[in-house]
């Protein structure tokens, strides 16, 4: 399971899940200026398709808990997993897991 940050909320999610195979796509998303080229989360993502039929983005999935990190905080290595950008280990969830996105003072998408 390869996992990444999320670029607007600073979230950990599967690249299954989240708007990420599907960034670089053109023409596919209502306001894509907004998404393209952004790997972002499944909460995060665009909410509707070019035709204006709803995405399964826009909520998160629940498939796993939502932890949320400072943004730019972690890296995807060669394996999948998130490191830690400063110590190159796994991030400790205990440390962030209870910020709430209100509070991290992040940029809408």
């Amino acid at each position: 399971m390869s996992i990444y940050q999320c670029e607007n909320c600073g979230c950990v999610e599967n690249t299954a899940l989240g708007h990420y195979h599907c960034r670089n796509m053109k023409n596919m998303f209502l306001n894509e200026e907004k998404y393209l080229n952004k790997k972002l989360c499944s909460s995060c993502g665009p909410k509707f398709y070019k035709d204006g039929k709803p995405t399964e983005y826009g909520k998160w999935h629940n498939r796993f808990d939502r932890h949320f990190y400072p943004k730019g905080k972690l890296y995807t290595d060669h394996n999948g997993n998130v490191r830690d950008i400063d110590t190159k280990e796994y991030p400790d969830n205990d440390l962030y897991r209870d910020i709430p996105y209100e509070e991290q003072n992040q940029e809408e998408v």
